[in-house]
């Protein structure tokens, strides 16, 4: 699927709030609260290297919340401490007690040479995360690809 949509309600994940993606957020029921934040991260790198804006938005609240996503959805259940290493733009939302952070990933020639980034986020448990297949970033560079063309 080219978009999905992610029906949660954030009181009911660890943390009882959810860190989303600039522009993931699509709509909630009343007695949700939705407003801006910084990406909760402790590493500098994190915020400079990372890939993910800064400003993120935090949904929280005891109300059903409706996020929106590219490609097919999988959500992963972190246990304490256990990690998840992932590509900055798979990120959709993790739980508030979810740690985000930075991982640099080969080097400078992995970057300029093979088109991979330097840095792969690392998401740290416990709590949930929710990632995507395909980023809307990557869907529409296919369309001006193919219009290009």
């Amino acid at each position: 699927p080219m978009g999905s949509l992610i029906p949660v309600n954030p009181s009911s994940l660890d943390g009882g709030a959810l860190n989303v993606k600039r522009g993931g957020w699509l709509a909630n029921a009343e007695g949700a609260e939705v407003t801006a934040a910084f990406l909760p991260t402790r590493s500098a790198a994190a915020c400079c290297c990372g890939g993910m804006s800064p400003l993120i938005q935090k949904v929280a609240g005891n109300a059903d919340v409706v996020l929106n996503a590219g490609g097919t959805i999988v959500q992963v259940d972190l246990l304490p401490g256990e990690e998840l290493v992932v590509d900055t733009g798979s990120v959709v939302a993790f739980s508030s007690n979810v740690q985000f952070d930075v991982r640099q990933v080969g080097s400078c020639d992995t970057c300029c040479f093979a088109g991979e980034a330097c840095f792969n986020t690392v998401l740290t448990g416990p709590g949930t995360v929710y990632v995507q297949t395909t980023g809307y970033d990557k869907i529409k560079s296919m369309f001006v690809r193919v219009v290009d063309n």
